[in-house]
């Protein structure tokens, strides 16, 4: 199985995904898409909204810090 936040990496193509997978992406950052949507209109919003980010994203996810609290609300 693919790493969860692969698609942060670079290089990381988005039309070698599955359609599934690439709602997925878009689920995790909350990016609202049509329920309708086919595989090139999912691309390009994977491409606009988080692949665009994806400096900023790595950024921050390399500042989290593990917790022995775990995740607190």
């Amino acid at each position: 199985m693919a790493d969860v936040e692969d698609y942060l990496e670079e290089g990381f193509d988005a039309h070698k995904v599955t359609i599934p997978r690439l709602r997925s992406i878009l689920v995790t950052h909350n990016i609202e898409y049509p329920a309708t949507a086919k595989k090139a209109q999912l691309v390009e919003l994977v491409e606009e909204h988080v692949l665009s980010q994806a400096p900023k994203l790595r950024a921050q996810r390399a500042r989290a810090k593990r917790s022995s609290m775990g995740i607190v609300n």
